[in-house]
């Protein structure tokens, strides 16, 4: 303007200001605008793509109509030809999971359909099938329209609330309806562990609950919705065996036997039920085979032969379910007791009421702050840079009034005007800029030095406080107060210190004009302080009752995630949704109240703006003092923009202490008040250092362990003492209730002890930094911990192995196909959780991760409950191998896997009961191991007494060994020092010759008594001794030990018929010892048991009639089935028998 000739003069210049300054407001927000649009049309787009998703649908109109005639026929289940799939493109590398194809299913009302198939094979995708969850890519799958379904997931969906009401779901409560639902399920006596009964509330997942107790919950809810339809998806493997038969008679077979019922298992022993009406074996994604027990047993097919291989040594027959879950052997729950356990009158609240500030924001808090992004001395620089920005700006308009003014004399001319208040403006929007950034990037230190240090203390946090606080309180103080500090606190304090030192300078250029302006000033800025004050305890505690609200939101929304497929099953998506509607109404009723404070604010704040306007005006006019024109011209600039400054001063003030509401709230979880630690800084400088290879040996030794969870509770461990030798290998077992996993947490410190101590090769682990502690030992959870990313991050999440190793890993645990076929292999993606694979897939996932680490300790925790037989066999044998030198730890449910440990830990009631080998603890028949293995029924306890004994013959086993070369048995024999493995074979051949022959004792009844060994188990055994020996004998045939004579001694004898021939499969079967590991030709001390038994049998009389009754009932006429056709010491030569036995 001046530069084309135009004069300045105050009627010009600050009309012009003023109006300059007007359009400065909308320039200031106008790249917030256009920042938020920009994130706006983000999430349109996000959201849009969300809505457009595919959705769970039924299945087609056209197609029910098509199929209706076989509902109409009694069918509550059919599907023709369906086809599922994770992914509708059918092209996605997200989904590793199976497709499932040519699914053909009829089944009845009432009917009782077992699911049994390998791991990965498409169990739980037909079970997501039939609830539409799974997409039906062709073909047709439904239930029965208008049938209520109910659904037992394989990870039960346990949410926030007490025991009772995760049961009920939404239900009116029946109380008959209500407690047998708690006895079929096995519940009751869980009530009484419990401190309130069922009133306890239990945390999200069901934290403070057992893998078992949840699941039977979830059981428990299904019997309680009294539904049509049940759709189990292998309910029982987190439960040990007796529970589980107690279960399936009860519940599944029982309760609900008039129900239809789709159960998927893994325990093959389930097939043979009366009650199973169709088996349904999945394979590769296909139906392999369908029919009844009978049908597939009598065609040969795979279901056949894994049953004959599997199903006698895999679980308990149908005994007294009542006894089987009894602790006191007095027989069934009696309804007073279950009522007593239900209204036991303790504590039962978990999680504590979340803590809420009131009042100002403490100076602690912003000390907190400032320190976070880097202390005083950056206040101060950021205060100054911020200072002299503002400096500027007055002096560019300072500067302008001068040059209107013509106060310099001589004439400078207008390039010199111009030429300052260019270089007065050019310095201002440098300095200003230099300001912001400078702020920006102090926020963006304080942001993250403080999520940094409260994701470090709640890292620290021990495992009793993530118990208590729900997880949607973690993710709120994660997500929306570090989302505040991102984006909001910083913008804040730089609205206010450019609003302060704004009003700052226009109140001094006002007073220095107009001297009087201060008694209205100071008359107006108490009620401005007054105003802003009422405003600001409101807000700021609106904000925290805000922050507050928000936490149960999360939650809830987290937990419905979790359990949608549940929801869905239910029909109880509708209580979700108005359950989220509630909280979300709460939010943003909170959220309105706060803006409608904020409204309050404004229009005060502007009523006596306009005020002091009046007053700057007035006093100009009337004052005693004449004011140059281009001066008041100024100041009545100025005065415009003081109304909005005054008003931004006290809102942008009061909005940064509502901002520092999450300061606060993240202080709080910064801190060892707020969140307790496991190791206090106090304690770390007391720690012992330990070398890297610690432990090398792994050694454990815990002497006299005392441990609770809190002070006001009884202790959960009391006087724990046993010792773990380098290599053991212990077998931890024991009732609900026992302490098992209260050992693991002592093991890995994540409960403290009350006295006592954990020793790790000679070093007291209290003694040790927790980092060390856990980092040593090796743990295969129950419930599988996977990563969302890819198989590589999950294998090595330290990336410390090569893809050599990786893949080795992955081929040991048979995985390696599922991934080479993922198309990525290594770099495939795994979801969040593992939720693109199955509950097998991610256990043996997990089990890859340990081979790769390198530790002396390893703990599993049932760690392959999830997955089938031969799978689980696969796995032992894995572990055995790769693990045989480290000492492990092992938490059974099943009795199976730890029967042939070293040792066996038994823990009833938080102490140790009992602690030895196998075999001795079921030598005597009170002992409570022996009660655990009587509970299997008498098949699976004569199997599991024969294994501990170390007379059971793995076949597979004994053909593998390769006993040995005929030059080593011609050294053994030369050096004299031992006797020879050939001898040693002869001679057992010889003492059973005798005792089948002679058996003149009753010392033979005993070892019955104690063995136990049921009725069909008798010539299992005398086939697996004869077996193993005849191998034994057969591998040293050769043209050297053919030249002695004595091998027509290894040929078995025939027996006699009649009551000798009974007599003899006995005393065969009596022959199990403590591992008669002769086939390995090593432990020559356990074959001369063998032998010493075998001559201890032959030196005894028959013993009385009364005591023969206890043998099996076996006729004179009946073949004793050990027939070998590839045996050619028992099937040629002297002593066989007439009828080849």
């Amino acid at each position: 303007y001046a530069l084309m000739g135009n004069p300045l003069d105050p009627a010009v210049v600050f009309p012009a200001i003023a109006l300059l300054n007007v359009l400065r407001a909308p320039l200031l927000f106008l790249p917030n605008v256009l920042v938020s649009l920009a994130q706006a049309k983000a999430s349109i787009n996000r959201l849009e793509d969300f809505l457009c998703a595919d959705e769970v649908s039924p299945p087609p109109e056209k197609k029910a109509l098509q199929h209706r005639k076989y509902f109409d026929e009694g069918a509550d289940i059919y599907a023709s030809g369906a086809t599922f799939s994770w992914d509708r493109s059918l092209s996605s590398h997200q989904t590793v999971g199976p497709i499932l194809s040519g699914v053909s299913l009829k089944i009845p009302r009432g009917d009782l359909c077992v699911v049994v198939g390998q791991t990965g094979s498409g169990k739980s995708t037909l079970l997501c099938g039939l609830l539409n969850e799974a997409f039906l890519m062709s073909g047709y799958c439904a239930i029965r329209p208008g049938t209520k379904v109910a659904f037992v997931d394989q990870s039960a969906f346990i949410f926030n609330a007490s025991l009772r009401d995760n049961i009920l779901f939404g239900e009116e409560y029946d109380e008959q309806k209500y407690k047998r639902a708690l006895h079929v399920t096995a519940l009751e006596k869980d009530l009484a562990l419990l401190p309130a009964g069922d009133e306890t509330e239990i945390g999200s997942r069901g934290v403070n609950l057992s893998g078992g107790q949840r699941q039977r919950v979830s059981l428990a809810r299904a019997v309680y919705s009294d539904a049509d339809v049940y759709l189990f998806d292998d309910p029982l493997s987190a439960v040990d065996a007796s529970v589980g038969a107690h279960i399936f008679k009860e519940c599944i077979v029982g309760d609900l036997k008039d129900k239809t019922r789709v159960f998927v298992t893994n325990q093959l022993h389930y097939l043979n039920s009366s009650h199973v009406n169709q088996i349904c074996f999945l394979k590769n994604g296909e139906v392999a085979e369908h029919g009844t027990y009978d049908e597939l047993m009598a065609k040969g097919s795979t279901v056949a032969s894994l049953v004959r291989s599997h199903v006698a040594s895999d679980a308990p027959e149908e005994t007294s379910s009542s006894a089987s879950i009894e602790t006191d052997g007095k027989g069934e729950t009696k309804p007073e007791e279950t009522e007593s356990a239900m209204t036991q009158s303790g504590d039962g609240h978990l999680t504590a009421v979340e803590k809420r500030e009131t009042g100002r924001v403490r100076l602690r808090d912003y000390a907190l702050y400032v320190s976070a992004f880097g202390g005083p001395l950056v206040g101060v620089l950021l205060v100054s840079l911020m200072t002299l920005a503002q400096a500027f700006n007055i002096g560019s308009t300072y500067w302008l009034s001068i040059w209107s003014s013509q106060v310099i004399q001589p004439d400078p001319g207008s390039g010199f005007y111009l030429s300052g208040y260019a270089l007065l403006g050019a310095l201002s929007v440098v300095v200003a800029g230099l300001a912001s950034i400078s702020l920006a990037f102090a926020g963006i230190t304080a942001s993250r030095t403080m999520h940094y240090k409260m994701l470090l203390h709640v890292l620290g946090a021990p495992m009793a406080w993530f118990d208590g606080t729900p997880t949607g309180r973690l993710i709120n103080r994660f997500n929306a107060d570090i989302d505040k500090i991102d984006s909001t606190l910083m913008q804040a304090i730089q609205g206010l210190l450019r609003q302060f030192l704004n009003l700052a300078g226009i109140l001094i250029l006002i007073i220095t004009g107009v001297p009087l302006f201060i008694l209205p000033m100071l008359a107006s800025g108490y009620f401005y302080y007054v105003a802003q004050d009422y405003y600001r305890k409101s807000s700021v505690d609106l904000r925290r009752l805000e922050a507050i609200v928000r936490s149960p939101l999360y939650n809830h929304f987290t937990e419905t995630l979790d359990g949608l497929v549940t929801l869905r099953a239910y029909g109880q998506v509708w209580r979700a949704q108005k359950l989220n509607q509630e909280m979300v109404d709460l939010n943003a009723l909170v959220s309105f109240a706060n803006l409608c404070a904020n409204r309050w604010l404004s229009t005060r704040l502007e009523l006596m703006s306009i005020g002091l306007v009046f007053c700057v005006t007035l006093l100009s006019v009337v004052g005693g003092k004449r004011l140059d024109p281009a001066f008041a011209g100024l100041m009545l600039s100025y005065a415009l923009q003081l109304t909005t400054s005054l008003t931004w001063v006290v809102r942008t003030f009061t909005d940064m202490e509502s901002q520092m509401s999450a300061v606060e709230r993240i202080g709080e979880y910064s801190s060892s008040t707020g969140v307790p630690q496991e190791e206090p800084p106090e304690t770390k400088r007391h720690l012992q250092s330990v070398k890297r290879s610690w432990p090398r040996q792994g050694q454990i030794v815990l002497n006299n362990v005392t441990m609770r969870y809190r002070a006001d509770l009884p202790p959960v461990l009391s006087g724990i003492s046993f010792t773990a030798q380098k290599g053991e290998k212990i077998g931890i077992c024991g009732r609900t209730g026992a302490g098992k996993s209260s050992l693991v947490n002592v093991l890995f410190r994540l409960t403290p002890l009350d006295i006592g101590s954990v020793v790790i090769d000679d070093v007291d682990t209290n003694n040790v930094a927790l980092r060390d502690v856990r980092s040593s030992i090796n743990i295969l959870p129950q419930e599988p911990l996977i990563f969302s990313g890819t198989f590589r991050n999950n294998l090595d999440p330290f990336a410390e192995r090569g893809d050599e190793e990786l893949w080795r890993a992955l081929r040991v645990v048979g995985l390696d196909e599922l991934v080479a076929a993922a198309g990525s292999g290594l770099d495939a993606a795994v979801a969040e959780g593992g939720s693109n694979l199955s509950v097998g897939q991610r256990q043996l996932l997990c089990l890859g991760r340990s081979l790769l680490r390198d530790t002396s300790i390893l703990v599993l925790d049932e760690a392959t409950s999830g997955v089938d037989i031969e799978t689980d066999q696969r796995v032992q044998e894995t572990l055995a191998k790769e693990f045989k030198d480290v000492t492990t730890l092992t938490i059974a449910h099943r009795i199976n896997t730890i029967i042939s440990y070293d040792k066996i830990l038994v823990l009833d009631a938080g102490r140790v009961r009992e602690f030895d080998t196998p075999s001795a603890l079921l030598s005597d028949p009170n002992s409570i191991f022996s009660g655990l293995i009587d509970e299997l029924g008498p098949t699976m306890a004569g199997k599991m007494r024969s294994i501990a004994r170390g007379s059971h013959v793995d076949l597979t086993q004994v053909q593998a060994s390769a006993v040995g070369t005929v030059q080593k048995q011609q050294e053994q024999r030369a050096s004299g020092d031992e006797m020879s493995r050939r001898e040693v074979v002869r001679r057992a051949y010889v003492d059973m010759r005798n005792a089948i022959v002679n058996n003149e004792s009753v010392d033979w009844i005993e070892e019955l008594h104690r063995s136990k060994t049921g009725k069909d188990e008798w010539k299992l055994q005398l086939r697996g001794m004869v077996e193993k020996l005849n191998r034994l004998s057969c591998s040293y045939l050769t043209s050297v030990d053919l030249e002695h004579s004595e091998d027509r001694v290894f040929r078995i004898a025939s027996v006699n018929t009649g009551e000798d021939k009974t007599l003899a499969e006995a005393a065969s079967a009596s022959l199990r010892t403590r591992h008669a590991k002769v086939y390995d030709g090593q432990d020559y001390e356990e074959a001369g048991n063998l032998t010493h038994m075998a001559s201890t049998v032959a030196q005894s009389p028959y013993g009385s009639t009364d005591e023969r009754k206890l043998l099996p009932d076996v006729g004179a006429d009946d073949e004793i089935d050990i027939v070998l056709d590839d045996a050619p010491l028992i099937s040629t030569g002297d002593g066989v028998g007439k009828d080849g036995s």
